[in-house]
């Protein structure tokens, strides 16, 4: 038992006396409520991220899936150039319109993934009907280039997708 006393010489001093069951008590009362504000921060962190997640599905899931590979599976070498890119650079630009929305929300994640989608854009202009007469290493590392670079804007938006930062 701990005991308090105030000075002694004070006949109106109050004595205040407390043992081990009322600081478990004081303890065991408190104890909930701060496991409470943990547990309701935990939650909000985790619906923040679910949102998050869902958004990025919506906005990102059919190009991931349908127009990225149909219009990758458009674009060939035929011995004098690479052709069959337009169909992509539209993607490519739609994706960059359908992300506006983290330009406010996330302007760092927007700078990345409209960088990544700039830059293979840029090359396919740059590249499209351009002549590689029998070039095969030519078309050959470009053709790895384009897809080195869809496979970088695949684990930006995937990273989004599932909530990694």
């Amino acid at each position: 038992m701990y005991t308090l006393l105030t000075a002694a010489s004070n006949p109106t001093a109050y004595n205040i006396s407390i043992d081990a069951n009322a600081i478990v008590a004081i303890i065991s009362i408190l104890l909930p409520f701060g496991f409470a504000a943990f547990e309701r921060k935990w939650n909000r962190e985790i619906n923040e991220i679910n949102l998050e997640v869902d958004l990025a599905k919506k906005v990102y899931l059919d190009y991931l899936l349908e127009e990225i590979p149909n219009s990758r599976k458009k674009i060939t070498y035929n011995h004098v150039q690479v052709s069959g890119t337009k169909d992509l650079i539209e993607t490519l630009n739609n994706m960059r319109r359908a992300s506006i929305f983290y330009k406010f929300s996330d302007e760092d994640y927007y700078n990345k993934v409209c960088k990544e989608l700039q830059d293979l854009e840029d090359i396919l202009v740059e590249k499209s009907g351009k002549p590689f007469v029998n070039d095969i290493d030519g078309s050959l590392k470009l053709m790895n280039d384009i897809n080195f670079r869809i496979g970088s804007i695949y684990n930006l938006i995937l990273q989004k997708c599932t909530g990694k930062k």
